[in-house]
């Protein structure tokens, strides 16, 4: 391949790699992306800087780019930290440039199409991430929004509890009930005509196993049903 060649392949990857680095979406993480772009490209220059000047040969620069492609896998692998990767990606990017600029053509492509490598690996692990934060909140949102679906019934019937308490005591034989469920069976008819008064909804036919369900489920009316049922008496 001829030099005009490969720089039209260095020019297709370098703006692949300038849209993956510089383009970021318009969203509440734009700024913090802004500041850790500005950090770790701020130090791929350092880095490439220190390695021009001192003229180092490409088999040198090589086991540079080993190094940093090391730490970056490594980070990704063991510490789930992906953000070397966009490090190694500006060192590459930067590389890329400046072994352009000394004729080196092809090796100069070859470090921008990994430098757009592993931007991509770094894009794709952050939108990974926005993607189950996205999920985590939706999570937490459907239950947060199930205990308030929850803390609204228990208000909405908080006046039939009230009833079946004071029905538990006001109906109670002198010599107490032997279970729970003769308890339920006996106040049952009196209390769904207090719903039907009030006009709640809560099924008739279910009555008696809600009541028996509501004993085990508030210590109120736990603490009514322990008052009346006396199996030992």
């Amino acid at each position: 391949m001829n030099n005009m060649g490969i720089d039209a392949f260095f020019t297709m990857a370098k703006h692949e790699a300038e849209r993956l680095l510089f383009q970021c979406s318009d969203d509440k993480s734009s700024g913090g992306y802004q500041h850790l772009r500005n950090k770790l490209e701020k130090a791929a220059v350092r880095k490439v800087r220190v390695l021009a000047r001192g003229e180092l040969k490409l088999g040198e620069v090589v086991n540079e780019w080993d190094f940093v492609e090391s730490e970056a896998n490594f980070s990704a692998l063991f510490k789930g930290d992906y953000n070397p990767y966009l490090y190694a990606s500006f060192f590459l990017y930067h590389w890329g440039i400046y072994i352009y600029s000394t004729g080196e053509y092809l090796s100069s492509l070859r470090f921008m199409i990994q430098a757009s490598i592993y931007a991509g690996y770094w894009k794709g692990a952050r939108e990974r991430d926005e993607w189950l934060q996205a999920q985590e909140v939706a999570k937490q949102a459907k239950i947060d929004n199930g205990k308030k679906v929850g803390e609204g019934r228990a208000a909405y019937f908080q006046p039939v509890r009230e009833e079946l308490i004071r029905l538990l005591m006001a109906e109670c034989p002198s010599e107490g009930w032997r279970f729970k469920t003769k308890a339920a069976e006996a106040i049952s008819g009196k209390l769904q005509i207090f719903i039907d008064t009030h006009e709640l909804e809560l099924k008739a036919d279910n009555l008696e196993s809600t009541i028996l369900r509501w004993s085990s489920k508030y210590p109120d009316i736990e603490a009514a049903f322990a008052k009346v049922v006396r199996k030992n008496d």
